[in-house]
C-alpha cells in the first residue's frame, strides 16, 4: 500500500467516526424537534389541557424547558479538543502531526507560548489569523492577517506562516509575567484559520500554554475560561511514562485551576513513546509482530498511569483496571513518525482513539436528551394506558398496595444509607492517615505560590484520599443495594403489576450517576422502573453528600485565614529544600481537614434523612395523584382514549428512533453484520448477526413492506420495549434497536435480541426420551407467570407455539416472539388486550396446546398418575379457551401451582 493510500485510509476512518457522530446527533435533534411539535399539538386540545394540569402526574408533558436547552447544544457540528500538559511534553509537535500540517507553531524547552491558540478549518483562499480580545470577548484586537498567499503554491509555506504567527503567540520579552500588561496580553486568543484534512472533518483544536503551579495567575484563568465556555475534551500530555513529580505537579496545578469544574473529560496521552526505546522492537519486523509489542507497551504504560493517584482519581468513577476497557489513554511518538510503517501506524491509531473518545463525549449531550425525552414519552403512554377500562375497586386495591410498597422501600433506604456512612468515614480517616506523608512530600517538591498552597492541599486530599475512598465505598454500597434487590424480587414484581405505583415511580429524571451504576450491573432489563427508582433515590443523596465531602477544607474561613497567615510568615516556597515549618503547616492543615471531615458525618446523616423524608412525601403524593387522575377516566375512557390515540404512532416512532440512536452510540457507531437468515415466508424474518463484540445476536425485522402499515415494525418494537421496561420475567427481552438505511428515504427497523440457546420445538425434536413432569411443570409455571403479568398490564403475547418458547442452557423456559405468523394483521393492536375481544384467551389456548404437546413426553409414574390426569384436564380446558369459555391466566397459574404442590407432597 502506498503512503498516500495509508493517509487516505487513516483520514477515511476519522471521517467515519465524525460523520457517524453527526448522524446520531442529527437523529436525536430531529426527533426531539418532532416530539416538541407533537407535544404542542397535543396540548392545544382543551380536554388534554385539563388532564395534564401542572400539579398532575403527567406534568412532564408540559415541562420541557431543559429538553429544549440541551437539544440546542446537540446542534453543534464541531468536535472540540484542547491540548494541555507540562512544558516540553511534545504538545506542539504532536499537534502538527495530528493536523497533518507543517511546523508553524513555536516550540522548545521550557515555557514558549502564553496564549491559547485555536486552530480551525478554512479553505486556502480564506486562510488567516485573527486575534480576539479574550474567550469571553470576541472583539478583534488587530486587523485580520491574511495567510492565503502562503497556500498559493502546491506545498504550503509553513515556515512563512510560523514567522507571521511568532509575535502573536511567543511570550513577550521584557514584561513581568505577574503584571497587568502581561495578563491583558495573555487573555487574547489567537485564531488560526488554515487548510487541514483533520480540521476539515469538523474538528477545532485549542493549544494551551505549558502549565506549572507557579505560572502567572492569568494562565490559570484562561484555562478555566476555556473549559467553562467551550467544554472541550482535554488531552493531557505527559512525557515520562512513570508520571514523575513534574507531571503530577502539572496535573495538580491543572485540577487546582479547574477546581469548580469537575465535569470536563480528559484523555491521557503518554507522549515520546519512541519505538527505538521499546524492548524487542526491531526494524523490518512484520505488522503482527509490531502490534504485539505495541499492545504490551500500552499495557505496561497504562499500569504506570494507574499507579499515579492524582491522575487516576480525576473522575469519581476512576479509570478501568484493564486497558481494554479504557477509552481515554494512549501513547504516541512524533519522533517515531519517520520509522515507517510502524511509527505512523501507532500515531494514527492514537489519533483515531482520541477522536473516538471526543466523539463519544459529544454524544453524551445527545444521550442526555434521550434520557429526558423518553420518560416524557413514557408519560404519554401512561396517559393512554390509564384511559383503558378499570373498576373503582381495582384502582383502590392498587392504591393501597402502592402505599405498602413505599413503606417497605423506606426501611431499605434507611438501613442501606446508615451502613454506607459508617463505612465511608472509617475508610476516609484510614486513607487520610496513610496518605498524609506522600501529600506533604509532593506539595513540598513542587514550586507553588503561597496563595495557592491551601487550595493545592485541598485538591491533593480530594484526588488522593477522598475521591478513591468515596468511589470504593459507593461501589460496595450499590453492590449491596443490587444484592438486596435480587433477594427481594417481590418488590420488583409488585411494581410491574401495579399501574399506579408503576406510573408514580416512572415520572422521574434519571441522574447521570444512576445511569452509570445501571450500566455497571446486568439488571437493566429486569424490573427496570422499580430498579431505576431505587437506584436513583438511594444513590442521589449519597452522591451529592459525597461530592460535598470532596469540597471539605475550603469552607472553614477561620482555618483558611490562619493557614494563609502561617504560610506568609514562612520563607519562599520556591527554595529547593523547603523549610520544615512549611511541612509542619501542611500537616496541621491536613489535621484540620480531618476534624472538618468528622463534622461532615453528622451533616450527611441529617441530609440523607431529610432527602428520604422529602422523597417519601413526593412518592406518596405521586401515588395519590395517579390514583386521583385515574378515577375520572373511568367515565371519560372512550373519549379521552380516542383523542390521545391519534398521536400514538408518532410517539412510538420517536421512541424507537431515539432508542436506536442510543444503541448505535453504545456500539461506537458500528453497523450490525448480518451473517445468516431464514426464509421470508412469515410476517417477520430472523437473522443472526454480530455487532461489535456482541456475537450471534438474533435480529428480527419485517419481511416485506406493508404500505397500509408503514410503522408496523415500530409498533412491534414498542411492544418489546414495553415488556422489557415492565421487567416481565421469563420473557426474552429486546436488547437493541437499529435503523438500517435501505436508501436515502427508506429505513427498516431491526429488533435485536441476545442469542437464544434452543427453542422448545428444537428441544423436542432432539430429545426423544421422556421428560419428568416436574420439568414440564417448571417450564409451564414460568410461562404462565409471564402471561399473568402481561395480561395485568393490558398486553397479550399471541402466537404461543413451541418455536416461541426458548429452553435456556440451565433448562429454564422463556417466551419469545419471533414474529413467525403469516396473516398481515394490524400490528398497532396486535398486542393490545383492550383492542380485541378474545386476545387473552388466545394466549391461554396456545398455552394449553403446548401443554398437550408436552403431555406426550411426560415420564409415566404410577405414584403420580392422578396428578398427571389433573394436568391433562387443565391443559385440555386451556386449549379450549375462547370468548364463551374464558380462562384467566391467574386461575391457570393457581391450578398449576396447586398441581406442583401436590407433586411435592408425594415425593
Amino acid at each position: 500500500m502506498t503512503v498516500g493510500a495509508v493517509v487516505y485510509s487513516h483520514e477515511k476512518k476519522l471521517q467515519t467516526i465524525i460523520h457517524s457522530n453527526h448522524h446520531i446527533r442529527n437523529i436525536v435533534r430531529r426527533n426531539v424537534h418532532h416530539f416538541l411539535s407533537l407535544r404542542e399539538e397535543l396540548l392545544d386540545n382543551s380536554i388534554i389541557q385539563c388532564l395534564v394540569a401542572s400539579d398532575d402526574p403527567q406534568s412532564p408533558l408540559i415541562d420541557t424547558v431543559r429538553i429544549e436547552q440541551l437539544n440546542a447544544r446537540v446542534t453543534s457540528d464541531k468536535i472540540q479538543l484542547a491540548l494541555c500538559g507540562e512544558n516540553s511534553s511534545g504538545k506542539t509537535a504532536f499537534l502538527h502531526a495530528f493536523l497533518n500540517i507543517g511546523k508553524m507553531l513555536p516550540s522548545g524547552d521550557g515555557p514558549v507560548t502564553a496564549r491559547i491558540t485555536k486552530l480551525t478549518y478554512a479553505v486556502p483562499g480564506e486562510a488567516c489569523i485573527r486575534i480576539k480580545k479574550s474567550l469571553r470577548d470576541h472583539t478583534l484586537t488587530d486587523d485580520e492577517i491574511n495567510l492565503s498567499t502562503y497556500f498559493s503554491s502546491e506545498k504550503p509555506n509553513w515556515m512563512g506562516i510560523g514567522r507571521a504567527l511568532a509575535k502573536h503567540v511567543k511570550r513577550p520579552e521584557g514584561i513581568d509575567e505577574k503584571s497587568l500588561e502581561f495578563a491583558e496580553w495573555a487573555r487574547s486568543v489567537v485564531e488560526i484559520h488554515i487548510p487541514s484534512s483533520t480540521l476539515a472533518l469538523g474538528v477545532d483544536v485549542y493549544d494551551t500554554p505549558g502549565f506549572l503551579s507557579d505560572d502567572a495567575p492569568v494562565l490559570k484563568e484562561i484555562l478555566h475560561d476555556l473549559v467553562e465556555l467551550i467544554h472541550p475534551t482535554l488531552v493531557f500530555m505527559y512525557a515520562n511514562p512513570s508520571t514523575d513529580d513534574a507531571t503530577k505537579g502539572c496535573f495538580l496545578a491543572v485540577k487546582t485551576a479547574l477546581h469548580d469544574l469537575d465535569e470536563m473529560s480528559i484523555f491521557f496521552l503518554n507522549s515520546k513513546a519512541d519505538l527505538n526505546r521499546m524492548p524487542k522492537f526491531k526494524q523490518g519486523m512484520n505488522e503482527n509482530e509490531f502490534l504485539t509489542i505495541l499492545a504490551h507497551e500500552r499495557i505496561q504504560r497504562y499500569k504506570l498511569l494507574l499507579d499515579a493517584p492524582f491522575l487516576v482519581n480525576d473522575k469519581l468513577e476512576g479509570l478501568p483496571i484493564s486497558i481494554d476497557q479504557c477509552q481515554c489513554f494512549d501513547l504516541c511518538s512524533v519522533n517515531s513518525q519517520l520509522i515507517k510503517p510502524h511509527g505512523p501506524t501507532m500515531n494514527e491509531a492514537t489519533i483515531r482513539r482520541i477522536i473516538q473518545f471526543v466523539a463519544n463525549n459529544d454524544l453524551a449531550i445527545a444521550k442526555r436528551v434521550c434520557k429526558l425525552v423518553l420518560p416524557v414519552i413514557d408519560s404519554f403512554f401512561d396517559l393512554l394506558h390509564i384511559t383503558t377500562h378499570r373498576t373503582q375497586e381495582h384502582l383502590l386495591q392498587l392504591y393501597h398496595d402502592a402505599q405498602v410498597w413505599e413503606k417497605k422501600y423506606s426501611e431499605i433506604y434507611k438501613s442501606q444509607t446508615d451502613q454506607f456512612l459508617s463505612d465511608l468515614f472509617s475508610k476516609i480517616f484510614q486513607q487520610l492517615n496513610m496518605e498524609s506523608e506522600s501529600i506533604v512530600q509532593l506539595i513540598s517538591s513542587v514550586r507553588i505560590p503561597q496563595n495557592l498552597i491551601q487550595l493545592t492541599v485541598k485538591t491533593a486530599v480530594r484526588l488522593q484520599v477522598i475521591t478513591p475512598t468515596v468511589r470504593e465505598t459507593l461501589r460496595n454500597f450499590m453492590k449491596n443495594v443490587f444484592e438486596h434487590i435480587k433477594s427481594h424480587s417481590d418488590m420488583i414484581q409488585d411494581v410491574v403489576s401495579n399501574e399506579i405505583l408503576f406510573g408514580a415511580l416512572r415520572n422521574q429524571e434519571i441522574s447521570d450517576f444512576s445511569a452509570l451504576l445501571l450500566d455497571d450491573y446486568a439488571m437493566k432489563n429486569t424490573g427496570g422502573t422499580s430498579i431505576l427508582y431505587i437506584v436513583n433515590t438511594i444513590s442521589t443523596p449519597v452522591l451529592v453528600c459525597s461530592r460535598n465531602i470532596q469540597q471539605v477544607g475550603i469552607e472553614d474561613e477561620t482555618t483558611s485565614r490562619v493557614f494563609l497567615e502561617d504560610i506568609r510568615q514562612l520563607p519562599t516556597v520556591q527554595d529547593k529544600n523547603p523549610p520544615k515549618q512549611l511541612n509542619d503547616q501542611i500537616y496541621r492543615y491536613l489535621s484540620n481537614i480531618g476534624t472538618m471531615l468528622a463534622e461532615k458525618k453528622n451533616e450527611m446523616q441529617r441530609a440523607i434523612e431529610l432527602w428520604r423524608d422529602q422523597e417519601r412525601a413526593k412518592l406518596l403524593s405521586r401515588i395519590q395523584m395517579h390514583y386521583d387522575a385515574a378515577r375520572p377516566f373511568l367515565s371519560l375512557t372512550q373519549e379521552t382514549h380516542s383523542l390521545i390515540e391519534q398521536h400514538i404512532s408518532h410517539f412510538i416512532v420517536i421512541e424507537c428512533q431515539l432508542c436506536a440512536a442510543e444503541d448505535m452510540a453504545k456500539m461506537n457507531r458500528l453497523i450490525p453484520e448480518i451473517r445468516s437468515g431464514d426464509s421470508k415466508s412469515t410476517m417477520f424474518s430472523l437473522f443472526t448477526a454480530d455487532w461489535g463484540d456482541k456475537k450471534n445476536l438474533l435480529v428480527k425485522k419485517i419481511s416485506r413492506s406493508l404500505p397500509d402499515q408503514p410503522t408496523a415494525a415500530y409498533y412491534e418494537a414498542h411492544y418489546h420495549r414495553t415488556v422489557a421496561k415492565l421487567g416481565v420475567p421469563n420473557i426474552c427481552h429486546l436488547s437493541y434497536l437499529y435503523e438500517h438505511r435501505l436508501d436515502e428515504q427508506i429505513f427498516e427497523l431491526w429488533m435485536i435480541f441476545l442469542p437464544i440457546h434452543c427453542s422448545l420445538e428444537q428441544y423436542l425434536e432432539e430429545h426423544s426420551e421422556s421428560i419428568p413432569i416436574k420439568t414440564i411443570l417448571k417450564w409451564l409455571i414460568s410461562i404462565i407467570h409471564a402471561l399473568v403479568i402481561l395480561h395485568k398490564n393490558c398486553l397479550i403475547h399471541r402466537n404461543i407455539v413451541p418455536s416461541n418458547i426458548v429452553i435456556t442452557a440451565d433448562n429454564c423456559a422463556m417466551l419469545i416472539d419471533l414474529g413467525n405468523w403469516h396473516d398481515e394483521s394490524d400490528l398497532s393492536i396486535r398486542h393490545d388486550l383492550s383492542s380485541t375481544i378474545n386476545g387473552a384467551n388466545e394466549d391461554i389456548k396456545g398455552f394449553g396446546e403446548i401443554g398437550q404437546i408436552l403431555n406426550a413426553f411426560i415420564e409415566q409414574d404410577e405414584t403420580i398418575s392422578a396428578i398427571i390426569d389433573q394436568f391433562n384436564e387443565l391443559m385440555l380446558r386451556c386449549s379450549q379457551a375462547n370468548y364463551e369459555r374464558p380462562m384467566a391466566a391467574e386461575l391457570v397459574q393457581q391450578k398449576l401451582n396447586f398441581i406442583n404442590d401436590q407433586r411435592h407432597a408425594l415425593i
